[in-house]
């Protein structure tokens, strides 16, 4: 197998008796090229690219990607919309996208606007109901958080 050599210096540098002038390469035999002048062993395995959940969850119709968008967080809801712009910018998905989030946006004002006794009674609420709305656990939960660490300050 041969391995190119590279002299990148701008003097001559030698590979045993051959003289490799600045600015080429020149190919040689495995055995005759000194270890720090051969390339980095690459990863004996190459990595194969994880799939994003995300771009595969895109793959399907638009009915099935809407279907999901509720019990999806806010980030991953983010990063959905960029990925359907950037591929096929389905009208129905994004539209679904900028809806969720509206709604999300306007229910974290409502919650953001709640008493303290109320968030606490909110809160207890929906630890015992079973069917409560995601998007409202998580902005009850978020702004108790908020308020713990304002009170904390």
């Amino acid at each position: 197998m041969k391995i190119p050599v590279t002299n990148n210096t701008a003097m001559s540098i030698y590979v045993g008796s051959a003289m490799i002038p600045a600015g080429e390469t020149r190919h040689f035999e495995e055995h005759e090229v000194p270890h720090h002048l051969r390339p980095k062993a690459e990863a004996a395995a190459v990595e194969q690219p994880v799939e994003d959940p995300l771009g595969e969850m895109l793959k399907g119709n638009v009915g099935s990607v809407v279907a999901l968008l509720p019990g999806m967080t806010d980030a991953d809801i983010e990063k959905l919309g960029e990925l359907e712009q950037a591929g096929l910018a389905r009208k129905g998905v994004l539209s679904a996208i900028a809806e969720i989030q509206l709604s999300r946006a306007e229910l974290q004002n409502h919650v953001g606007s709640l008493s303290d006794e109320d968030l606490a009674a909110a809160l207890e609420d929906v630890g015992t109901d079973i069917n409560a709305d995601p998007a409202l656990v998580a902005a009850l939960e978020a702004e108790a958080a908020k308020r713990a660490t304002e009170g904390a300050e």
